[in-house]
């Protein structure tokens, strides 16, 4: 173990609520029964119109030991997933941030189990994750942890299957964005693994059960709205890395990433206000993407070709 590391780590779990009285019990019993002491739960209560604080509240009572080491902040006015993390982010003390959604579940020794990893000095831990539709639970198994991966969707940008070191929120003033909520994890995942120094894939580790049976999470609501924070977060992330220098490293993933964005968005809101700085950007980055998104085709062989394209392009470093 690498003394220069704490040997006991706080990591700190947020956890959003809104709407979640169906799951939230089991959630909440697997955070409480972790088999890892030092922990700071702090739960965001984002106006929730259900009882969903209520059974959170009632189920606290069956865990005596860790009532001390748990927060329920309360917003005046709903602020959605961004704002309930960020509240929750700025409120922790703890070494390592884990964003755990409540309507999910997670392996009772899931930190024990990246413990070891925390030890030896890494600040972006991600694991796989089991996919829960109520009916059966599948393993989903991941492509390998790199920037690229990420950028393109090869593998999901899930902020809930990575605990990451506080430090680089803090330095590095990566914080969710009030307002973006569908696209919010790869917000913060596509910049937070760009200047991390050391990240992992613990690819045979599920620790965390994503639920796919509830209908009402953002992951199920598609809309303009959902296609609008794509572009503003695929826009962010594009300026956060042109700040460190990295476009030219990573141009494919960037350039398809908006191109994929700039396609949906004009086939439902041609005149959004969005298409046109997407438009700016692509055509500097990549005229091939660029013509690709706008070509007289429907939405799904545009996809396709944009797919295709980043394949090709990945492989033969067009």
């Amino acid at each position: 173990m690498d003394k220069r590391f704490n040997k006991n780590p706080k990591v700190s779990i947020l956890v959003p609520i809104y709407g979640t009285e169906k799951y939230i019990e089991k959630c909440a019993r697997t955070l409480f029964e972790q088999t890892y002491d030092n922990i700071e739960y702090i739960f965001v209560n984002d106006c929730t119109k259900d009882a969903s604080v209520e059974i959170l509240k009632k189920t606290i009572e069956d865990y005596p030991q860790r009532q001390s080491q748990i927060s329920i902040i309360s917003h005046e006015t709903n602020r959605g997933l961004a704002g309930s993390r960020l509240t929750g982010l700025q409120n922790s003390t703890g070494d390592y941030i884990w964003c755990v959604d409540s309507d999910d579940y997670v392996d009772k020794n899931a930190i024990i189990e990246i413990l070891f990893y925390m030890h030896q000095g890494y600040d972006f831990i991600s694991f796989n994750f089991y996919s829960d539709n109520g009916d059966e639970v599948i393993k989903f198994n991941s492509k390998p942890l790199t920037i690229d991966n990420l950028l393109t969707n090869v593998i999901p940008p899930s902020i809930w299957k990575c605990v990451v070191s506080k430090e680089l929120y803090i330095k590095y003033c990566i914080n969710p964005v009030i307002g973006i909520n569908s696209s919010e994890d790869y917000l913060l995942t596509a910049r937070l693994i760009l200047v991390a120094k050391k990240s992992i894939l613990l690819d045979n580790n599920y620790l965390y059960y994503y639920n796919v049976a509830n209908l009402n999470s953002y992951m199920n609501n598609v809309n303009v709205r959902s296609y609008e924070n794509s572009a503003d977060s695929a826009i962010i992330v594009y300026d956060f890395y042109k700040q460190h220098n990295e476009i030219s490293r990573y141009r494919i993933g960037l350039s398809f990433r908006l191109a994929m964005c700039y396609a949906r968005l004009k086939n439902i809101d041609a005149v959004n206000s969005r298409c046109k700085k997407l438009a700016t950007v692509i055509k500097q980055m990549d005229r091939v993407c660029f013509f690709l998104a706008n070509c007289p085709l429907n939405i799904s062989k545009k996809i396709f070709l944009l797919q295709t394209y980043r394949l090709l392009a990945s492989k033969f470093t067009i």
